[in-house]
């Protein structure tokens, strides 16, 4: 920690702080403008980190349901940290053209064992979706890396650079996952069939995403430019079941969503489109099978 003057902070310090740097200004503005949008929301709770084992904190998790027909209920799940980025020190993301193995996306899908008729022998599975409807087409930008870009104060005025905050909550929206994939796992009861989304999200500040494209032999071919929002690789696996004769099913989150906060409700949009969570499309999903 950089060290301190001795003076007194007083409440213009204090305003400048909350205007400026606060994250949990910028989570509230975040959390309203979900509800705007008919999500239902949970700030500010903690959660075991899975990977740790300690107590941690998440931001907000939200989500929407529908009813698709009598039998068979849709949920959005979203896990969301929220960085107030500052103008000097705004967020690098290094990206590549995406390929085929990192192009998926999968779906819960939670049926009370007893109706599974032979299909699994236990709660939940994971549905991929097809190529049509997947979010994450192959060939398109994807990070891989990202770095907060500054400058330092004093005479050399030198470029730095850090991923270690961003980073922190990248992983924190990760982690609170966890949680959203084993309630979606059991969420179904004896007469309701539960099909579940789940995205994580870092939202920050507008004008704080730079985005650099490379090709594979490691030359920029673009940028760098402002980017309203960038997908970013994560490919990370969670193993939920078990209990009893259980199963153990394995979730993948193949992507995070980072995204500017006046491109939020575009974002969300745009997961949403061409009907890839109508029932039709989901049970498409759920006849072709799951491969990996």
């Amino acid at each position: 920690m950089a060290k301190l003057k001795d003076e007194k902070i007083n409440v213009q310090d204090v305003n400048e702080y909350l205007e400026k740097y606060s994250d949990f200004s910028f989570e509230i503005k975040v959390l309203k403008k979900l509800v705007s949008l008919g999500f239902q929301c949970e700030h500010s709770g903690t959660y075991e980190d899975p990977i740790t084992k300690k107590t941690r904190e998440f931001d907000i998790r939200a989500w929407k349901v529908d009813q698709l027909d009598k039998k068979t209920t849709f949920r959005f799940c979203l896990a969301v940290e929220c960085k107030n980025l500052r103008e000097n020190f705004p967020l690098v993301v290094h990206c590549l053209p995406r390929s085929e193995q990192e192009s998926y996306q999968h779906l819960v899908w939670s049926k009370h064992p007893e109706n599974f008729l032979n299909l699994v022998s236990s709660y939940g599975r994971r549905l991929r979706f097809d190529e049509q409807n997947t979010f994450y087409c192959t060939g398109a930008l994807v990070g891989k890396s990202c770095d907060q870009v500054g400058r330092k104060a004093g005479q050399n005025n030198e470029i730095t650079g850090s991923d270690s905050d961003v980073f922190d909550k990248i992983s924190q929206a990760i982690n609170s996952t966890y949680d959203l994939f084993r309630e979606s796992h059991y969420a179904c009861d004896e007469q309701n069939t539960v099909v579940s989304f789940i995205l994580p999200i870092l939202v920050v500040p507008n004008d704080r995403i730079w985005i650099v494209t490379y090709d594979h032999d490691g030359n920029v071919t673009d940028g760098p430019k402002i980017s309203p929002s960038i997908s970013y690789y994560i490919d990370k696996k969670w193993q939920v079941g078990g209990k009893g004769n259980q199963g153990i099913e394995n979730y993948y989150i193949s992507h995070l969503e980072i995204v500017q906060f006046d491109s939020l409700e575009e974002l969300i949009d745009g997961h949403q489109y061409n009907d890839r969570f109508s029932l039709k499309n989901i049970y498409k999903y759920l006849m072709k099978g799951i491969k990996r």
